[in-house]
């Protein structure tokens, strides 16, 4: 049974969960940031996620697979602007 988190655990997780946005990256690695995020939090350093640590999640942080596919997913195109007399009865020369 994994040991229970502390506060400053517990805020560390959310604070890196939220950074990765649904990316994942190795479980060893996860726990290391979150482990040195809740030392920041205890020491109350800011920021939480300083840039050492922003280019270690970024680096080994990968896209889910439904992340991929979502951005190939097609779009229905954007439908063409109604034209400006539309609905209206066509012009005569007469009355000119």
């Amino acid at each position: 049974m994994p040991p229970l988190k502390t506060p400053s655990g517990l805020a560390a997780d959310a604070a890196v969960r939220a950074y990765l946005h649904g990316r994942t990256m190795p479980p060893v690695l996860y726990d290391a940031i979150v482990w040195a995020v809740g030392m920041r939090i205890s020491a109350g350093k800011l920021p939480l996620l300083d840039e050492t640590l922003t280019n270690d999640i970024d680096n080994h942080a990968v896209a889910t697979r439904a992340r991929l596919l979502m951005a190939v997913q097609p779009t229905s195109p954007p439908c063409p602007p109604a034209h400006r007399d539309a609905g209206r009865e066509p012009l005569s020369a007469e009355g000119i």
